[in-house]
């Protein structure tokens, strides 16, 4: 268990990075307005190199924070970069899954997003979901279009046979 210093982010990802097997907590735990803190943070610039890329997620729980369980920000642009997250559980969060700003080329598979304010949040594009649980948060699945970010690319993608279940909005 990786415990959060209260006002924190868990871990801040690097490219080339695995997490695998690993509960990332914070106290700070639920809200229904947007912080500044994520269990796993992958943040990169889309408009000068180096992008946060080949970023692997396996089997790892994240509850507690602010922003995100899972937030990326200008990961990588192109099919071979982003994150590949399967088999994780999300809760207890603002978000489950945030992403946004040229978080491009994703692939999300078995992620149970669940208790947070909003269970996926994609302010990007052609990011991929299957086989996920997005259920009992505020609000399931929020696409954002522009939302005044200038991101040209965003707020589409593919989600596949997911669920979403007991939002309250």
């Amino acid at each position: 268990i990786i415990k959060a210093a209260n006002n924190a982010d868990g871990i801040i990802v690097g490219a080339n990075c695995c997490i695998q097997n690993v509960r990332i907590h914070s106290e700070t735990g639920h809200t229904d307005t947007q912080g500044m803190y994520a269990g796993i943070r992958v943040v990169g610039n889309h408009e000068s190199a180096p992008l946060k890329y080949n970023i692997k997620i396996d089997n790892v729980t994240v509850d507690g924070f602010t922003l995100a369980g899972i937030y990326g920000k200008a990961t990588g642009t192109w099919v071979a970069d982003s994150i590949t997250a399967s088999n994780c559980k999300l809760y207890n969060c603002y978000a489950g899954l945030y992403l946004e700003d040229y978080s491009e080329f994703g692939r999300y598979t078995n992620i149970l997003s669940y208790n947070n304010y909003c269970g996926l949040m994609n302010k990007s594009g052609n990011n991929v979901f299957v086989n996920c649980s997005f259920s009992n948060n505020t609000v399931g699945v929020y696409l954002v279009g522009d939302d005044g970010d200038n991101s040209l690319n965003n707020g589409h993608g593919s989600i596949i046979g997911c669920t979403i279940n007991h939002s309250n909005n």
